[in-house]
């Protein structure tokens, strides 16, 4: 059972490892050096040296909300609710925020294009957990696999009915 702190938070070491592991789990296995740029080019009135975020990954110290979310934003691999998990409600909350605004922005904008990160990512998160399924067999994983898949290509059919396009 994972140890809380007196903020009701998750210990600083599985936060720490859990940022860690989201870092290095891309498929670009993002550096410490490429995080502090990207978390720095996100907030540059107070950038983050990678030793800073050293200390957050290794549990020496709490990162504030503030970089929470940057760094869930620079990672791109972070689900809000994976921060409530932690305890970091706060930084939850404000991640939800920011992503609803900036897929308002998105949608005001028209011609932009559609950053589809977040949603692959879960689908492979998903597709990682059914493999990692013990007791199932091969052939169970891959019915389960194939289900998933099938249950997100009829949600694109229902879209493409209501926006009137031609699935064919």
């Amino acid at each position: 059972m994972p140890t809380t702190s007196t903020r009701g938070e998750a210990a600083l070491e599985e936060q720490g490892a859990f940022f860690k592991a989201k870092r290095t789990e891309r498929l670009d296995a993002m550096t410490l050096i490429q995080a502090a740029e990207l978390i720095s080019d996100l907030s540059p009135r107070q950038p983050i040296s990678n030793s800073g975020i050293s200390h957050w990954e290794s549990g020496r110290r709490r990162a504030d909300d503030r970089f929470v979310v940057m760094m869930a934003l620079a990672y791109g691999n972070i689900d809000p609710d994976e921060l409530d998990k932690l305890g970091r409600t706060k930084a939850a909350e404000w991640l939800r925020r920011e992503l609803a605004e900036r897929a308002a922005d998105q949608l005001q904008a028209g011609d932009a294009q559609v950053d589809l990160g977040g949603f692959t990512a879960r689908l492979q998160r998903q597709i990682a957990e059914i493999n990692a399924l013990p007791g199932a067999t091969a052939k169970d994983k891959k019915r389960m696999i194939e289900a998933l898949l099938r249950h997100h290509e009829s949600l694109a059919d229902l879209t493409d009915a209501q926006l009137g396009l031609d699935t064919a």
